[in-house]
């Protein structure tokens, strides 16, 4: 069998991301009791409307994960990951959508693509917004200890750089990232939008 992996979203019904791993134990016992052998819950992360689920699942298996998943709490969607041809400029403003839905694992691969098209302080600069992007997935875990010190790194990287970026407000950001760092408390990074 061939498994694609997916990211998978359902409703957050109040669930904080001090509950990921509660979550991440619940899904991977759905998977178990529906039979769905080889199905594999890689994370779970935790946003303010929804949760969500990094899986690897065999295509033919995905509407019957879907519909297990409801035990959860409702399905919003899903995207496949593969990487999409974009231009520099496209996957910049998709990757700002994604970052304002609270997609950041998506929108950090997004980047990516950008970050490999790019050169000098451009580069530099989007490896920052990067790093903002992982240590939020981070924080969406509760893990607010590593978010701050990935914060940290990227600060770094955006220090001196252009207030804005194809329509970024860097500026903006850094002025969070620097509130965030001072208090020591990572949530207030997830109130953030681009």
């Amino acid at each position: 069998m061939v498994y694609s992996r997916y990211m998978v979203r359902l409703v957050n019904h109040g669930y904080r991301p001090e509950d990921s791993r509660m979550l991440l134990k619940n899904a991977s016992r759905v998977c178990i009791d529906a039979g769905l052998e080889g199905v594999e819950v890689r994370d779970v992360r935790v946003a303010s409307k929804h949760i969500e689920l990094d899986v690897s699942v065999e295509q033919s298996m995905l509407n019957k994960l879907l519909i297990e998943m409801e035990r959860i709490a409702p399905t919003l969607g899903y995207t496949k990951i593969d990487e999409k041809s974009m231009s520099k400029d496209e996957r910049i403003l998709h990757a700002r959508d994604l970052f304002n839905a609270e997609r950041y694992w998506e929108a950090h691969e997004v980047l990516e693509g950008a970050w490999k098209d790019s050169k000098g302080d451009e580069k530099e600069l989007i490896q920052g917004i990067i790093l903002v992007c992982a240590a939020l997935v981070h924080a969406q875990k509760a893990e607010y200890d590593v978010c701050i010190s990935i914060l940290a790194r990227a600060l770094d990287k955006l220090k001196n750089k252009p207030c804005r970026y194809h329509g970024l407000d860097i500026e903006g950001m850094v002025k969070r990232m620097m509130v965030a760092l001072d208090s020591k408390d990572a949530r207030t990074m997830l109130e953030y939008r681009l």
